[in-house]
């Protein structure tokens, strides 16, 4: 698997996570079961909370999707349309490597798999900037300001798309 090193400010926290640490075995999230023998937790065991959870088929990956969509469309949308195709490249690959780099994959991956196409296509034609000033931040207290706005812009994309005629 992937390691992944991050600082944890919280102290209950670090006990907590020492203590996962010191379990045997090489999984961070692993449990003792009733006879005391530690129990890694699978994605397949998160992915089947999620879905419980939420009451509808999510796994952990769209999570990953919806949060590098996100990374990539404020940090897409806060620069200037690109003068060039070499510019909108340069600016392209840089916001993805930071994706990438947040959600711990590769460039490649993180625009392959984490990066809505529909983000990068738009901030391409120029029109990023304008959608994303245009999208409201209200709606639920569920969302962050920048997650309602990405909702309404990718909503209002996705309406432009099926209205557009298909050619015969």
């Amino acid at each position: 698997g992937l390691a992944t090193n991050v600082r944890v400010q919280d102290r209950r926290l670090r006990r907590i996570v020492k203590q996962c640490q010191d379990l045997p075995g090489q999984f961070l999230l692993e449990y003792l079961d009733e006879d005391g023998a530690a129990v890694p937790l699978t994605s397949t065991d998160v992915n089947s909370y999620l879905r419980d959870a939420a009451e509808m088929d999510v796994t952990a990956k769209d999570f990953r999707t919806w949060t590098g969509t996100l990374l990539a469309t404020t940090a897409l949308a806060a620069l200037s349309s690109p003068e060039s195709e070499r510019a909108c490249r340069h600016a392209t690959t840089e916001v993805v490597r930071e994706v990438a780099a947040q959600l711990g994959n590769t460039p490649a991956v993180a625009r392959g798999s984490y990066v809505h196409p529909a983000v990068i296509e738009w901030f391409a034609d120029g029109s990023l900037p304008e959608r994303w000033a245009r999208a409201s931040a209200r709606g639920s207290r569920f969302l962050r300001p920048e997650e309602r706005k990405l909702v309404r812009v990718l909503r209002a994309g996705n309406r432009r798309r099926r209205a557009v005629p298909k050619a015969a």
